[in-house]
């Protein structure tokens, strides 16, 4: 009998891997298409354009996100959109540590999560009292959002260097979904345990402060 299951198991998790991404994808590529067709496309011109809602939209999120971080952009947001009734407790100005950490640890970590190990992606790094929290978001449905102290131990990768890395985004997301059934054995055979804030020093997570920030210039 486990000859003709096994089979069946291989097939389930290899179209789960397949259809899970295009279903998101289409979810996403769905929605924003419903709401540019009805609010603008089919109001001002008569007629839906397949694909234009998700171009439209992407272009308007990067234009916004790059005038966020202007001087200009921030100054709008602190002292005129923040103050607005009802919007602006839901506006927020992003931590400018976060872009720093993003872009410094493109993967994941392992992290306890409740009484188990799982990835997290790590989101930014907040100052504590006598040290760092590192803030992490697990592939939970919804996401899970967690604040691990620097004393909290992690898995991480070392690399052949010696020197911390992480996950690659494409294996975490394996691991997770088909509880590491879809990926080789030696995936993460380079793993070592560490702790958050070891890791936060080591990869340099720290965004310095700029030493004319407070000069007036």
């Amino acid at each position: 009998m486990r000859k003709y299951t096994w089979p069946v198991f291989v097939g389930f998790i290899t179209l789960l891997m397949l259809l899970l991404p295009i279903k998101l994808v289409g979810v996403i590529v769905t929605y924003f298409d419903d709401l540019w067709n009805v609010t603008v496309w089919q109001p001002f011109l008569g007629r839906s354009l397949p694909l234009a809602g998700l171009i439209a939209s992407v272009v308007i999120f990067y234009l916004v996100g790059k005038l966020a971080e202007t001087k200009w952009g921030i100054w709008v947001n602190e002292n005129i959109l923040q103050h607005i009734p009802i919007l602006g407790g839901f506006l927020s100005s992003f931590n400018p540590n976060t872009k720093k950490v993003l872009e410094e640890t493109n993967g994941f970590i392992i992290a306890r999560y409740l009484s188990e190990w799982r990835p997290a992606k790590l989101m930014s790094v907040l100052k504590k009292k006598d040290g760092y929290f590192g803030v992490v978001m697990f592939f939970t449905f919804p996401p899970t959002p967690q604040f691990i102290p620097d004393d909290s131990p992690i898995y991480v990768l070392e690399n052949p260097e010696g020197k911390y890395d992480v996950i690659p985004n494409r294996v975490a997301f394996k691991l997770e979904v088909s509880a590491g059934t879809a990926v080789p054995e030696n995936c993460i055979e380079g793993a070592v345990l560490t702790t958050m804030g070891e890791f936060i020093r080591a990869r340099n997570l720290i965004r310095k402060p700029n030493p004319t920030s407070n000069n007036g210039s």
